[in-house]
């Protein structure tokens, strides 16, 4: 892990970067500059979009959701000694069934202005 997180470091060192899972929120924690943001999405959705990028039937497709998510959990657990469900290291957290792309976009971009501004 200590590998990974000093690649992240680096790498928002050099330059803006958009770094997805793998405990950024935990690495960054504390950090003036960047959002921790978390995106939650129903079973159900997550299914449909799955079995239809993967062309995979919906069993299948639930089976892969929960096999990835029991390893996402143990990897937190893992290297941070956390529940992958507690949300307080995050700036914001959005559930993707109740807010469309365009809202949560602007949200978080006028997050990172009060966050710019004030940092």
């Amino acid at each position: 892990m200590v590998k990974i997180s000093q690649l992240m470091k680096v790498i928002i060192e050099q330059e803006s970067a958009i770094i997805l899972g793998r405990g950024g929120n935990r690495i960054f924690a504390g950090n003036k500059q960047g959002l921790n943001v978390r995106f939650v999405a129903p079973l159900d959705g997550r299914v449909k979009n799955i079995a239809a990028l993967r062309k995979i039937s919906t069993v299948d497709a639930e089976r892969l959701i929960q096999k990835t998510d029991e390893e996402r959990e143990e990897f937190h657990k893992n290297y941070f000694n956390e529940d992958i469900n507690d949300s307080s290291n995050f700036d914001a957290c959005f559930n993707t069934s109740s807010l469309t792309q365009e809202n949560i976009c602007k949200t978080i971009a006028l997050m990172s202005d009060e966050k710019q501004k004030s940092g």
